[in-house]
């Protein structure tokens, strides 16, 4: 091969990867781009390779989907006219949740949230949500002006801490302490901050998920054939349609496991998923010296002939150097000590 000819195919691949680099970084956490072929924005009709059996697209350019299928496939039709609509999903915004834990003697741990709608999100957060256990029945919600309440237990999975098969198994499922506010005008727009989100609960802190969406609803020009919903029905589930963002919330108490030694084996795999994430750092002094403290006391339920306690002390020297850290720090030594 002439050297010009390895050049252009070099070219040539720089650019693919450039584009599946921007196509990835586009999309929502729980979705990836085989979920969901490509649209181009700048055809009105589905690419051929997918027209007999593909329905739902995405538009990158819009981040939309775009659902197109036969007039007449409900009768089994695959040609012919095409109905076209697009949708915009519940994950076009961008959240950044901020925490901190208190604990107050008579009521237990107070945990307050504040989220920011970044400035480059398309939509404005309508409905901001933390998994919590589903054995806590007595957690409070507090807010001045979104309404909040508990979902059903089972249904909110740990997604961004569980992945694959494991995300909706019934022991990684909590349920969904869920804020809303029905005026829209009030929402989290692009480029503002909300606070006073509080939980109160008796249920030590523990890594956990929330959930951040615009509440769109689907609204397609007539009845779906099965077809297009067995399609589109997998990208409504919460952890495909919402922005998720681990935090910490309530997580370790009565009806559950409470060792120390779980607790920090909980604690050392959600810190590995924040690594994953890009939201720690695994070089981190901080990180580095917490992980070996927690896997520490991790072994220790494992060895038969130690007494597996309730509490254990947490030590790490290494300063915690930015605001998840220290939030993370925060919980850690509350879930592990008296």
């Amino acid at each position: 091969m002439k050297t010009s000819e390895i050049a252009i195919m070099q070219k040539l691949c720089a650019s693919i990867l450039t584009i599946l680099a921007v196509a990835a970084a586009q999309q929502p956490a729980g979705l990836t781009l085989t979920d969901v072929p490509l649209w181009d924005p700048a055809s009105k009709e589905p690419p051929a390779q997918f027209a007999d059996t593909q329905y739902v697209y995405i538009d990158l350019s819009t981040q939309e989907y775009v659902i197109s299928y036969p007039v007449g496939l409900g009768e089994g039709q695959k040609n012919g006219p095409r109905i076209t609509f697009r949708y915009q999903p519940g994950w076009v915004v961008e959240p950044d949740v901020a925490m901190t834990i208190g604990k107050d003697p008579s009521r237990g741990f107070i945990y307050d949230y504040t989220v920011k709608n970044d400035a480059k999100a398309r939509r404005a957060i309508r409905f901001f949500k933390v998994v919590v256990p589903s054995q806590d029945d007595a957690i409070l919600m507090e807010h001045p002006r979104w309404f909040g309440n508990t979902g059903s237990p089972n249904v909110a999975p740990l997604a961004g801490l569980r992945e694959g098969s494991d995300l909706r198994v019934q022991a990684n499922m909590g349920k969904f302490a869920s804020w809303t506010n029905s005026n829209r005008a009030a929402a989290i727009a692009p480029g503002t901050v909300e606070a006073e989100f509080r939980l109160i609960s008796t249920f030590r802190p523990g890594i956990t998920s929330s959930y951040s969406t615009n509440g769109n609803a689907l609204a397609p020009p007539e009845p779906l054939p099965g077809a297009v919903l067995d399609q589109l029905m997998p990208l409504m589930l919460p952890e495909k349609n919402q922005k998720i963002v681990l935090t910490f919330g309530p997580k370790f108490g009565p009806g559950g496991p409470q060792s120390a030694s779980w607790i920090a084996n909980d604690y050392a795999y959600g810190i590995q998923r924040l690594i994953v994430a890009r939201r720690l750092w695994a070089d981190s002094p901080f990180v580095e010296e917490l992980l070996a403290a927690l896997r520490s006391i991790a072994e220790m339920g494992a060895a038969e002939q130690r007494a597996d306690p309730l509490f254990a002390p947490v030590k790490v020297e290494a300063q915690p150097g930015t605001p998840l850290e220290r939030e993370l720090e925060q919980a850690v030594m509350l879930a592990l000590q008296p």
